[in-house]
């Protein structure tokens, strides 16, 4: 079965791409492990001072974790179980949660941008078939000039 040739102009153009802020806006990120600790730091009534007495860990380290820029590892989640009895694997489970739908965010945007380059490498081919047929065609008409204008130069 023959297809049809695909011409650089049979291409749709493509649809306005999302930006990760705009994707962000409408499906935020989980932010359960931190938003817990925040939580429960408040029912408490504990601040990070009376955390760093009890659980030894720097007040940065606490503060890193509340504003999301430290993971909530095992031990981490262990020493607040100890101290606070706040459960250690709910907090872990939450962190689980937090990092696959940052992987899942990370991988959908390497596919879009893989998407984008298969799109232009299809494009490239198209006009590269193109520019063959078009040389195969001036081949064609000179061969069928070329005998005439050496006998003319005789």
């Amino acid at each position: 079965m023959k297809t049809k040739k695909r011409r650089v102009l049979d291409y749709p153009p493509l649809p306005k791409q999302e930006t990760v802020e705009e994707r962000l806006t409408r499906n935020p990120l989980l932010s359960y492990p931190f938003q817990l600790v925040k939580h429960l730091m408040y029912l408490d009534d504990l601040t990070p001072d009376q955390m760093m007495k009890e659980t030894g860990m720097p007040v940065k380290s606490i503060v890193e974790i509340i504003e999301r820029q430290r993971r909530i590892t095992p031990g981490i989640a262990s020493l607040f179980e100890r101290c606070f009895g706040w459960p250690a694997q709910v907090l872990l489970t939450w962190q689980l949660l937090y990092d696959i739908e940052n992987e899942l965010y990370r991988q959908e945007d390497r596919l879009g941008e893989f998407g984008w380059h298969v799109y232009n490498q299809e494009i490239f081919l198209v006009r590269i078939k193109n520019r063959i047929s078009m040389l195969k065609m001036n081949r064609a008409f000179l061969k069928k000039g070329l005998p005439a204008r050496l006998r003319s130069m005789r």
